[in-house]
């Protein structure tokens, strides 16, 4: 993988809410595409080709509207993939909350412990994934997971803001909160390629497979918002623990 290329910064100050340009709606659409197609450079240029330059403004355009059907171009993007970088974000997220608070669980954390908890608790109407699709998603997104744990967090404080301010505060993640969700990433990213797992002699992330934020970005200060795990998700893991000790023996 690479550096994020993320277009032509200049003018851009991250550390602040992005006013609407077409350097904004740049930023966001490849940050977008990159996140859906990790592993697909043609599915990326493909959608930058009947996409992109439909969707971006001309140059130097401002205002309310200037950058409107990029945040429609993107918010179709998350319709078709939020929730698989709603998985691959979690899974980095809860090995994280392990690490922080938890470390002296049996076999330590891992990712087998964040795949068995996201099949447990998995939230919604549908039913949840399978363990094997959960790893599927996991294997795909892998190269942007870092990326995909700055979207859950963000997405996180989204959904402590009332209804009718939720819809609208989504589809800003990717433009007036693009430093922050960037910033989150880049946190996310520098515990994930630095932790390796007992007995695991390569980290979670490893730096050369993944999509990296640069370090010369200049981004706002991001805190992940993270706790203990409650009572019944360390029943859980001890259960999965227990099963996983079972089917090995």
């Amino acid at each position: 993988m690479a550096a994020l290329d993320l277009g032509d910064l200049s003018g851009l100050d991250l550390r602040q809410a992005l006013e609407p340009s077409a350097q904004r709606a740049t930023a966001a659409l490849r940050l977008a595409a990159v996140m859906a197609w990790p592993d697909d450079a043609d599915a990326r240029a493909g959608h930058w080709t009947t996409v992109g330059s439909e969707a971006l403004p001309p140059l130097g355009a401002t205002g309310p509207e200037a950058d409107a059907k990029g945040i429609t171009a993107v918010l179709d993007l998350m319709a078709g993939h939020s929730s698989h970088w709603y998985i691959a974000g979690s899974v980095i997220y809860l090995v994280r909350t392990m690490a922080l608070y938890h470390a002296n669980l049996p076999g330590g954390p891992s990712v087998a412990k964040a795949l068995s908890l996201l099949e447990r608790f998995s939230e919604g109407p549908a039913k949840p994934p399978d363990l094997k699709e959960l790893r599927r998603i996991w294997a795909r997104y892998r190269p942007v997971a870092h990326l995909c744990a700055g979207f859950v967090s963000l997405l996180n404080e989204v959904r402590r803001r009332p209804d009718d301010e939720q819809d609208a505060l989504a589809g800003a993640m990717f433009f007036d909160m693009l430093g922050v969700m960037l910033a989150l990433g880049r946190t996310f990213q520098d515990f994930a390629t630095g932790y390796k797992a007992p007995g695991h002699k390569s980290p979670l992330l490893e730096a050369a497979n993944i999509w990296t934020v640069p370090a010369a970005l200049d981004l706002p200060p991001a805190e992940v918002r993270t706790a203990p795990f409650s009572a019944g998700t360390l029943a859980a893991l001890k259960a999965y623990r227990a099963a996983s000790t079972t089917a090995s023996g």
